[in-house]
C-alpha cells in the first residue's frame, strides 16, 4: 500500500513522513489531491497546525473540508 501525498503540502511534515515511511518500508508518492493532505488505503488525513485548526473553525472551512474528506 502506498502513502500519497498532496503536492501543496508546504510545510516540513511531508519530509518527516516521507522518511519515516520509507524507514518502515511503506512506499510514498507526491500526487495532487483533491481532498486531505494524505491518503493511506481508505484513511484521508487533513494536517493542519494549531492556528490553522483554530482558524478552520472560526471561518467554517474545517467542516467543509470533514464533509469532503467523509464523501
Amino acid at each position: 500500500m502506498t502513502l500519497y501525498y498532496d503536492t501543496r503540502e508546504r510545510s516540513d511534515l511531508p519530509t518527516l513522513i516521507i522518511k519515516k515511511s520509507n524507514d518502515k518500508g511503506i512506499p510514498t508518492q507526491e500526487q495532487h489531491l483533491l481532498v486531505g493532505d494524505y491518503i493511506f488505503g481508505e484513511t484521508c488525513i487533513e494536517a493542519k497546525s494549531v492556528s490553522d485548526f483554530l482558524n478552520s473553525i472560526r471561518d467554517g472551512r474545517l467542516y467543509r473540508q470533514a464533509d469532503n474528506m467523509d464523501a
